[in-house]
């Protein structure tokens, strides 16, 4: 049961408008990010530290899994909305779903839709330095590595 709820709950947020808002919001402010000078939210570039090395990159990605906390929080009031307004709460009870499947799954696809967001925007960040106005000396050799780590390290786990 927890399997088709967590999939009801997927479907439910990836259809909202909201979400896919976020997603390009996520990205773009990732993309504006790598790509600009005039936004900074971590070190700053320079002929030693590379706007795309470990440190800077794993730093942009911990402030933006922070950053996704507000996010996070529009998707979890959906369900309290849901709840109070159709009162789907004693709808629920009334079938053979338990209390713990319906609030695992509403986490899960609350974390999963928030990860999905932060992951959009590392996709900006890593698109952000092929930018043709971006300023090649403050980028180093391009590593993946730079940029799925921070995914594992932070985005996951906050």
């Amino acid at each position: 049961m927890l399997g088709k709820l967590l999939k009801f709950e997927l479907k439910l947020h990836t259809r909202q408008v909201g979400f896919w808002v976020t997603i390009a919001v996520m990205a773009l402010f990732g993309f504006l990010l790598s790509s600009t000078d005039f936004i900074s939210v971590s070190l700053e570039g320079g002929s030693k530290v590379k706007n795309n090395g470990a440190i800077p990159l794993a730093l942009n990605v911990s402030i933006m899994s922070l950053l996704s906390i507000f996010f996070g929080a529009v998707f979890v009031v959906s369900g309290v909305m849901r709840d109070e307004t159709h009162k789907s709460l004693e709808l629920i009870h009334a079938t053979p779903v338990s209390t713990f499947d319906m609030t695992v799954s509403r986490m899960i696809g609350v974390w999963i839709v928030v990860t999905l967001c932060i992951i959009a925007s590392v996709i900006g960040m890593l698109f952000g330095q092929f930018a043709p106005w971006a300023d090649k000396e403050t980028f180093g050799a391009f590593n993946l590595l730079y940029y799925i780590q921070p995914i594992f390290v932070y985005v996951l786990i906050n």
